[in-house]
């Protein structure tokens, strides 16, 4: 697990390392960390010093939930954030301004 008790915030890279390596976090709840978890479900937002001490000692002390959590961020990384998947989301903005065969371009890239 991974906390993240930040005040301020825009795309974190450290949040994008804790998925990298299926870490659960817990972050304060401002718009950018908040909307993450909401999309990747793979950790839990704190209001407050309070929130941190419970949210962590749930994390620890419950296996299902820290495996829920896990498996959130598996789930999100192969459908939303993977490689594979940023990938495919520029070379079909590359095709929507360069006029190139989706068939060919794909052939080039991942044979």
């Amino acid at each position: 697990m991974v906390i993240l008790p930040y005040e301020r915030s825009g795309q974190s890279g450290i949040l994008a390392h804790c998925y990298a390596f299926t870490k659960p976090v817990v972050v304060s709840d401002i718009i950018p960390l908040r909307e993450s978890i909401k999309r990747s479900k793979g950790g839990i937002v704190a209001d407050s010093d309070q929130d941190y001490m419970k949210n962590i000692l749930q994390i620890i002390g419950d296996d299902v939930l820290s495996n829920k959590l896990k498996n959130n961020i598996k789930e999100y990384v192969a459908r939303d954030v993977g490689w594979d998947n940023v990938a495919q989301k520029h070379i079909k903005v590359y095709h929507s301004v360069v006029n190139v065969p989706y068939g060919k371009a794909q052939h080039v890239f991942w044979e």
